[in-house]
C-alpha cells in the first residue's frame, strides 16, 4: 500500500521489540490503510569513544530510548527502546563487548544505518 501524497498521516510507533513502528495513514476515501515503515534512524546526541576491541563508540538518546553504536569495521547500528539505565550499564561495564553481548544484542529492535 502507498501513502498518498498532500494527505496527512499518523504515525503510531510499535513497541519495543516490534520489528517495525506501525504508521496509519488516512486514504483520499477516508479508509484507515495499514502498513509497514522502517523507522527513520534518529541522531543520538553523538558518540563517545569507548575502550573496547569490538565497539568503538556509543552515543544514546534518553528521550526517545535510542542507542547508536559504531563497531570496528565502520558498521553502524542503532538501537530502539534501549533505557538509560542499559545505556548506562553499558557505558559503565567493565567489557563494554560483553554487556553489549549479554544485554542489548537480541534484546532489542535495531537498523543498520552504515
Amino acid at each position: 500500500m502507498r501513502l498518498n501524497a498532500g494527505v496527512p498521516h499518523d504515525i503510531i510507533f510499535g513497541k519495543p521489540g516490534a520489528p517495525f513502528p506501525v504508521a496509519v495513514g488516512h486514504g483520499a476515501a477516508r479508509r484507515l490503510s495499514l502498513f509497514l515503515l522502517r523507522p527513520a534512524a534518529p541522531a543520538p546526541r553523538g558518540r563517545v569513544p569507548v575502550r573496547s576491541s569490538n565497539l568503538v563508540s556509543v552515543g544514546h538518546d534518553p528521550d526517545r530510548q535510542v542507542l547508536e553504536i559504531e563497531f570496528r569495521g565502520g558498521r553502524v547500528y542503532v538501537y530502539y527502546g534501549v533505557p538509560v539505565p542499559v545505556h548506562a550499564g553499558l557505558m559503565g561495564a567493565r567489557s563494554h563487548g560483553r554487556y553489549f553481548h549479554a544485554r542489548i544484542r537480541g534484546r532489542y529492535r535495531y537498523q543498520r544505518v552504515s
